[in-house]
């Protein structure tokens, strides 16, 4: 994927299978984040959503917008640590 070609359909079922486990991962450390900032932090990483997306789509500053992906990402971090997600 991305540039990358692959030939062995055994390693294209592994990759597929590899990222749907991190996406459960995912969705369930995002569960445990407070609405305001899992919106935000799916929006900028999830979707790609640039900050001033993000400020128009949801009504927000700038300063609020980098403040919460920050705060976000930190919990979230702090979560997978708690879960054993992480080293």
């Amino acid at each position: 994927m991305y540039g990358v070609r692959r030939t062995n359909t055994n390693n294209v079922a592994d990759d597929v299978i590899s990222r749907l486990g991190a996406m459960g991962l995912v969705n369930e450390i995002l569960d445990e984040l407070p609405p305001e900032l899992r919106l935000v932090l799916f929006a900028r990483r999830g979707i790609d959503m640039s900050v001033a997306e993000v400020m128009a789509h949801f009504g927000l500053t700038e300063d609020q917008v980098k403040k919460r992906t920050k705060e976000a990402l930190a919990r979230a971090q702090a979560i997978a640590h708690e879960k054993g997600l992480l080293p």
